[in-house]
């Protein structure tokens, strides 16, 4: 059971208890207790059934729901019904003097006035839900034309940007611009020996956490897409070649100060990225930008490896 969303509704808890407690003090201030022999059990299982009901009620709704205008209308009108129905559950304990009969009002009056309430709140609820659906149903038709999530990290996957680059060459082309934008390409170092060593949720957290990192080094406008396995690829519109070393860098600076504890042993592990890029002026399709980025990744490897 989650109990966080209670720490938001003090004022609502506070009034609930206050209304059973003046309602237990009310009856049995005025009323005197009735010989056991007059008990009517099955009065006493119903009403006592559906006084414990309504307040479980109430505690679900407090802890299914922020605080809000809409769960107030919820929870009052069901504490008003509660304590009718608890008073009345109380009756079958008490017998209350003739001058003491106004007492019948107590059990009566409050349960319309709840039902009012809760009928309300129940009524913006449901207009509430409504609005949630339509915009799940939005969202669920966007995932279903695209099914292009990555699950792990929650960015789109390679074959979204592929529709994105040829979508992009069709516009430059329709308009017949000369906006130049850059394709960044970068691969996680040594990430196959990580993933070896650390194992698959390690390797998952990293991928997410790194896919964060990333996005918060580049700008709104840049698209970025998990390409495949430890490879990301990132669309940077109205871009030169000069800005793009100075987004490179600052993503190398980012990682550089990124560190992950795989294991309970304090020793950090620091990651890096090998790249390549290609302006949209050096290829026709997204599958050939693809093919040279992939290209200019591996030469880079293959240079960075004879270095070393």
């Amino acid at each position: 059971m989650n109990f966080n969303l209670l720490g938001q509704h003090h004022r609502l808890i506070i009034f609930t208890f206050c209304m059973i407690i003046c309602t237990f003090v009310t009856t049995f201030s005025l009323g005197q207790l009735k010989d056991v022999a007059t008990y009517d059990f099955a009065d006493l299982l119903g009403e006592g059934g559906i006084a414990a009901v309504t307040l479980m009620w109430i505690t679900v709704i407090l802890m299914s729901r922020p605080a809000g205008q809409l769960t107030n209308y919820l929870v009052v009108g069901l504490v008003f019904m509660h304590i009718s129905v608890l008073a009345d559950f109380l009756d079958e304990f008490l017998f209350y003097p003739p001058e003491q009969l106004w007492i019948t009002a107590y059990e009566s009056v409050p349960a319309p006035i709840g039902m009012l309430l809760t009928t309300y709140g129940l009524y913006q609820w449901h207009k509430e839900q409504v609005s949630i659906n339509q915009q799940l149903k939005k969202r669920e038709q966007s995932f279903r034309e695209h099914q292009s999530i990555d699950f792990i990290t929650g960015l789109y996957n390679g074959q979204f940007m592929k529709a994105q680059i040829e979508r992009m060459i069709e516009r430059t082309s329709a308009k017949k611009t000369n906006i130049n934008s850059q394709l960044l390409m970068l691969d996680i170092d040594q990430f196959d020996d990580f993933v070896q060593f650390n194992g698959d949720p390690a390797a998952d957290r990293v991928l997410r956490e790194l896919s964060e990192l990333f996005l918060m080094n580049l700008r709104p406008t840049d698209l970025l897409c998990r390409y495949a396995g430890d490879r990301f690829i990132a669309l940077l519109p109205n871009l030169t070649s000069s800005q793009l070393g100075s987004v490179i860098h600052q993503l190398e600076q980012a990682i550089a100060s990124y560190s992950i504890k795989p294991t309970s042993s304090v020793a950090a592990t620091y990651l890096s990225f090998s790249y390549s890029h290609c302006s949209t002026k050096e290829f026709e399709s997204a599958q050939s930008a693809f093919e040279l980025l992939n290209n200019r990744m591996v030469q880079q490897k293959h240079d960075r490896t004879r270095v070393a």
